[in-house]
């Protein structure tokens, strides 16, 4: 995407979020994008692809964003 590399952010609509607006941003020094959207960080979108998560799991991760600003972590093996 140019403009996410260009400015670090981009508006998104995403269809599979109900064509809910949500800003993608290249990492978390990206600055001057509109707030009162949900912020996703590109790690995260790799994240949520990676484990194909389904539409329940991904409506989940996207109300904790909207509501308290969550982020999205890969943990680790266990053991």
């Amino acid at each position: 995407m140019v403009i996410l590399d260009k400015q670090g952010w981009c508006l998104w609509k995403c269809g599979a979020l109900d064509n809910d607006i949500i800003v993608v941003c290249r990492d978390e020094d990206s600055g001057g994008y509109p707030k009162g959207y949900p912020v996703y960080m590109e790690e995260e979108l790799e994240i949520l692809g990676r484990y194909d998560v389904n539409h329940d799991s991904l409506r989940l991760v996207h109300e904790a964003k909207k509501l308290a600003g969550a982020r999205l972590i890969a943990e680790g093996p266990r053991g």
